[in-house]
């Protein structure tokens, strides 16, 4: 009995963000279709959520941090998640920002931006931008490994 309760605690941790393991994944809406993902297009500014195509600008790293729970997550074209201010639209950009993921759901996450406590939120025209906490899908992102996707 004590096995099983042992057991059923270590599976109730590893559903949590602390099981998340670092490595490279595709970012989706929980709003959006499946098969549109977070994507730096070149010559455009805002990050979009467009459909897989496996373009690097839809393949993101997430590297741990010095700080526990907190993740840089840049695309394997070496751009960060880059969101300047409260309600801003997130570009593809330079600055490195860390967040958190607080899990959702199976492979679903709010992902926390370290220092202000804001959250990356679906905005519109499929873009991504900072804002303040706001239950709904439109704060919950699917994590796909991209060797899965």
């Amino acid at each position: 009995m004590k096995s099983f309760l042992t057991l059923t605690a270590l599976a109730a941790l590893c559903n949590s963000a602390y099981c998340f393991r670092e490595g490279t994944y595709q970012i989706g809406s929980a709003r959006l279709e499946y098969t549109k993902v977070l994507t730096e297009v070149p010559g455009q500014e805002d990050l979009v959520f467009k459909t897989v195509t496996g373009h690097p600008g839809q393949i993101w790293d997430f590297t741990l941090t010095d700080e526990e729970d907190y993740f840089l997550v840049t695309n394997t074209l070496g751009a960060y998640i880059d969101c300047p201010a409260l309600d801003s639209l997130c570009t593809a950009g330079e600055d490195p920002t860390s967040y958190r993921l607080e899990i959702v759901a199976d492979n679903t996450y709010e992902l926390v931006a370290n220092g202000t406590g804001y959250f990356l939120r679906l905005a519109d025209d499929n873009k991504l931008k900072l804002a303040g906490y706001g239950p709904g899908p439109e704060q919950e992102f699917i994590l796909t490994e991209a060797s899965e996707a």
